[in-house]
């Protein structure tokens, strides 16, 4: 007979529970090294760069313009840093939110109190992302960017002929006779067409406000500008809505010749789009591929739970 034969089912227990404390020992090991590992990472994402004692900041606008927090606390920071002597903005968007264009182009105009600011346009800087672009000290483009654009948009659906053929019809209960103006449900009259459009319009002021007070537009230019149309770079010149036809070397260029920074001056990015933690990313590809949500669950709310705590931030 084998030895399996003469073990009874004690032994054999007793053998399957020394394997899985084993087991269960060697997992916390794992589950403990990778803590660990967690926390040295957060200390080096947590130790700032050592930087320049002269340098040129650089910011990325791209894609939707909007509003956030995070894009104001890095622009103040580099409005209050010292080391940074200037800041250089690539612009690349079609556009944005009317609140996220005039928070952008006023943050700029307020760092440009205590050092240059100078634009770069790329392939498109139109509409928020001309309202952007406005607020350089020195606006460059390439001259086959396409920017202008000047204009506000209010996108509204009108859904009231495609309702009746399905049977749906609009119950709405507002409080007020223009509190539903909006809704793609709703049949707008020529009031409230006259009421929306005198809105468009006081934001149209505001965009052509903030782009003529720096650019010192002329009467025909602004006239031409404003029923949105979209120009070439090299249009945008002759018009005097950019300074300059070119690149990141132009820029660098106007800044030694007219604020003396060596062309040589070390550019330093700053993201105006918060990303997530490396500490945090890696916690959710272990919990998906390694071990799986259940264990990772377990493992956040049970015992070790204030290692975890002390790395998501």
């Amino acid at each position: 007979m084998t030895e399996n034969q003469h073990s009874n089912p004690y032994e054999i227990a007793m053998r399957v529970l020394k394997l899985e404390k084993s087991r269960n020992r060697w997992r916390w090991v794992a589950v403990v090294a990778f803590v660990l590992f967690l926390l040295t990472v957060s200390a080096l994402e947590a130790t700032p760069a050592k930087r320049p004692a002269k340098f040129i900041a650089q910011v990325h606008v791209s894609g939707m313009i909007t509003d956030t927090l995070h894009q104001q606390d890095v622009l103040e920071r580099i409005r209050t840093n010292d080391n940074a002597k200037a800041l250089l903005v690539y612009v690349d968007s079609p556009g944005g939110t009317m609140v996220g264009g005039v928070s952008l182009h006023r943050m700029l105009r307020e760092i440009s109190q205590s050092k240059p600011v100078v634009i770069v346009m790329g392939t498109v800087a139109a509409s928020a992302g001309y309202m952007v672009a406005s607020a350089g000290d020195y606006v460059i483009a390439n001259e086959g960017t396409l920017t202008g654009s000047v204009g506000v948009l209010m996108p509204l659906m009108d859904a009231t002929g495609l309702a009746g053929k399905v049977g749906v019809r609009s119950d709405e209960i507002v409080s007020g006779d223009l509190k539903a103006v909006t809704s793609p449900l709703y049949t707008r009259s020529a009031s409230d067409r006259a009421y929306l459009q005198d809105t468009v319009m006081q934001m149209q002021k505001v965009f052509l406000d903030l782009v003529n007070a720096q650019r010192d537009l002329t009467p025909e230019t602004v006239q031409l500008i404003s029923d949105g149309r979209i120009i070439t770079g090299t249009k945008a010149k002759e018009l005097n809505l950019v300074d300059a036809l070119g690149d990141r070397r132009t820029a660098k260029q106007w800044l030694a010749d007219t604020h003396e920074l060596d062309v040589a001056t070390p550019i330093i990015e700053f993201d105006l789009v918060e990303k997530q933690s490396l500490v945090k990313e890696l916690l959710q590809g272990v919990d998906s591929y390694f071990f799986g949500s259940q264990f990772m669950n377990k493992f956040v709310n049970g015992t070790p739970q204030h290692a975890i705590m002390a790395v998501q931030y």
